[in-house]
């Protein structure tokens, strides 16, 4: 066995969300890399230790092991194979360490120890395989991938493989097992197939806004009620789901072919892809950023990674294992929940964060999804950070008085250096018509010059809204038009007005309220 021993280049920044970003080349490795893949087993008979390992494959059917990708050599195993491996994946069962290689020429490959010894398995197939998964956590049962529509089933843990009629001609990219009934398969042009009984029948689900190569099914996380599927292609694409029957497309900012898509949790990950490309997202996917030292690791496509830390994010590049990012937190601030409640005409935002890094605190940004500006966001409040925790800390902050529509929310956080990063509230927030019409008092009462005047409106009406003094003259007319049902606030301004007590009429059709104000200069 052949120790690859790696000379380390090291180039750090601070940058928003991927922080420190480095690379190093293992210097005598010339052998192309198509595939990572992390594993670990128990080791009972020493406490329940967990033994770690890292494998990484490629052309020629070379096949290397680490048990630290940044500080043990990689160690280069008994080849068994000339043919390239193109993917492996390891059972996550606690208590076991079964690992499947797929290849061209149809080769499979199996290791029952960590990947330090292998055995070639007989696929009955002599296309190119390219993917393969576990169906659910079961060691017996896994399901490979292929071109020109190939897909071939055990259910006796490899020793024999079983074709299944897929009834499609393009090549198929990944295939992803959620639990041991739902399974998705991506494909050229756009190919989805998706099975709700272990692989034994799919359907053709393919997405209808996209003829793009998919190339890569992956977790982005959870949530309350399960997994988030994410699915990367060409041009960009990128793509997840909540729910296993709809898709949402995501907008990435890049035209790049992506590859890889690796996430934390639920609110930190990545994508990456050729030329080296390299975005990170913190609010799940909905906003991604770009680094300018991320995006100078590499020129060759990034086909695979892994995270192996809170520290450091590992992938494979050409013959070379590169540092996605290091020495720094993958983000300043974890979020781990961020929700809303409605209450009347208030929205109150709930957020926690798990653990921060230098945080100052959170600006809070609202966006009126009806107004004509609808991408433009306000800051409405701030709120103070907790500097630097590794402990939960619980957020909330009240919006207050909205009229009716449709709004967004988002989190702005910043560190002491200015540094910052955007937490987006998923969904929209819906404020629904006034229940009646509604005068209120003014605030503040009494006032000195002005004061602010709000009213409800429960339908679509003309108002007008006047201002008297006490012999019922008219003062002033607040408002004179056609209105949409909402709660408005209206300022008076009594500059140029005696001291007094004064009168302020609403009227629409069907209702009309008086109330007494009273300035005092």
């Amino acid at each position: 066995m052949k120790k690859l021993f790696t000379q380390l280049f090291i180039i750090c920044v601070f940058a928003t969300g991927f922080r420190g970003s480095c690379f190093f080349v293992p210097t005598d490795l010339e052998n192309p890399l198509s595939i990572l893949v992390y594993g670990f087993r128990y080791n009972l008979s020493d406490a329940g230790f967990v033994d770690n390992y890292y494998l990484a494959a490629g052309a020629n059917g070379k096949i290397f092991r680490s048990t630290d990708p940044v500080s043990d050599p990689w160690t280069e195993m008994p080849g068994v194979t000339s043919s390239n491996i193109n993917f492996m994946n390891n059972c996550d069962r606690y208590d076991t360490a079964v690992t499947f290689g797929v290849g061209d020429n149809g080769t499979i490959i199996k290791s029952l120890d960590q990947g330090l010894t292998w055995t070639v398995m007989n696929s009955g197939v002599t296309g190119k395989l390219n993917s393969v998964d576990f169906i659910g956590s079961d060691i017996d049962n896994a399901v490979a991938v292929g071109n020109s529509g190939l897909m071939i089933k055990t259910t006796n843990g490899g020793i024999n493989w079983t074709s299944v009629n897929t009834g499609i001609t393009k090549n198929l990219n990944s295939v992803f097992s959620v639990n041991s009934f739902i399974m998705f398969i991506a494909g050229d042009n756009g190919t989805l197939l998706r099975s709700s009984d272990g692989g034994t029948t799919w359907q053709n689900t393919s997405l209808p806004d996209t003829t793009n190569d998919l190339n890569k099914i992956d977790l982005m996380g959870s949530w309350f009620f399960g997994q988030i599927i994410g699915m990367v292609g060409n041009n960009g694409r990128l793509y997840r789901t909540t729910n296993y029957l709809f898709w949402d497309s995501l907008y990435t900012g890049t035209n790049e072919d992506l590859y890889e898509l690796k996430f934390k949790n639920a609110s930190s990950g990545y994508i990456a892809g050729e030329n080296g490309t390299v975005r990170y997202t913190t609010d799940g996917g909905n906003v991604w950023y770009s680094d300018l030292v991320l995006s100078s690791i590499t020129t060759d496509r990034i086909n695979s990674s892994l995270i192996i830390n809170d520290t450091t994010s590992v992938g494979v590049a050409g013959n070379r294992i590169i540092l996605i990012h290091a020495n720094e937190s993958l983000l300043p601030v974890e979020l781990s929940l961020f929700t809303y409640s409605v209450q009347n005409r208030n929205v109150h935002l709930n957020w926690t964060t798990s653990s921060e890094v230098n945080n100052s605190g959170f600006d809070i940004e609202r966006s009126n999804v009806n107004s004509q500006n609808s991408g433009d966001w306000t800051k409405i409040g701030f709120i103070n950070g907790n500097g630097t925790s590794s402990s939960p800390n619980n957020y909330e902050f009240t919006d207050r008085n909205l009229n009716s529509g449709k709004y967004n929310y988002r989190l702005k956080q910043i560190d002491f250096n200015g540094n910052y990063e955007y937490f987006n509230l998923t969904g929209e927030v819906v404020i629904g018509a006034p229940e009646k019409f509604e005068l209120s008092q003014n605030y503040p009462n009494p006032f000195n010059p002005s004061t602010k005047i709000s009213y409800e409106l429960r339908v679509t009406n003309y108002v007008l809204l006047k201002v008297y003094d006490v012999l019922g003259n008219e003062v002033k007319t607040l408002v004179n038009e056609k209105q949409n049902a909402g709660t408005y606030e209206v300022s008076f301004d009594a500059s140029d007005l005696p001291s007094g007590a004064y009168f302020y009429k609403l009227e629409t059709t069907g209702f009309a309220e008086t109330k007494k104000m009273l300035l005092i200069k």
